[in-house]
């Protein structure tokens, strides 16, 4: 089945592509407009300059996008809420993403995304200190929360790299 000519037409113009991509996509979506239309904004959004080939790769790029704009949202939100936070006793820093209560077996807890230097030895020098992975899950007795301004007048040249383990 064809995409609709005047969707075609429109599509072809906003997302700057071939109106023969913009069918090959439709009809690899299985017909499906909104999808077509959310897969167009993950290529844009991704700034991936091409067209995916078949059906797993369209979802792959799916797949990455609603990673990436859950992860956006999140660092978005800790950045209106000033939750960067430090391990105590180190120079790793991290973004909390979620909290949780305390039960008979486990202290109270925050999911942290850490993040890390663009360069990157420091970083690593620091995680070899603490012998082991960050996990996601940390006990709040051992993180220090800081302020988003005091966090940018120290930290500028910190990226995020959002990984978490043991979640």
């Amino acid at each position: 089945m064809t995409m609709p000519k005047e969707k075609l037409e429109e599509y072809s113009n906003k997302y700057n592509r071939a109106k023969h991509q913009c069918e090959f996509l439709y009809n690899l979506l299985k017909n499906d407009m909104d999808l077509y239309v959310e897969l167009e904004d993950a290529i844009k959004y991704l700034n991936l300059f091409y067209c995916p080939g078949n059906s797993e790769e369209c979802h792959f790029v799916l797949a990455k996008y609603r990673v990436h704009k859950h992860i956006d949202k999140i660092y978005e939100s800790a950045i209106g809420k000033n939750a960067y936070c430090r391990l105590k006793g180190t120079n790793i820093f991290g973004i909390i993403g979620k909290e949780l209560d305390s039960t008979d077996r486990f202290p109270e807890q925050w999911g942290i995304y850490w993040l890390g230097y663009s360069e990157g030895k420091e970083y690593g020098d620091e995680i070899k200190k603490i012998k082991g992975h960050l996990y996601y899950w940390q006990d709040k007795s051992k993180i220090e929360l800081i302020p988003y301004n005091k966090f940018r007048e120290k930290n500028y040249g910190i990226r995020p790299i959002f990984k978490h383990y043991g979640n």
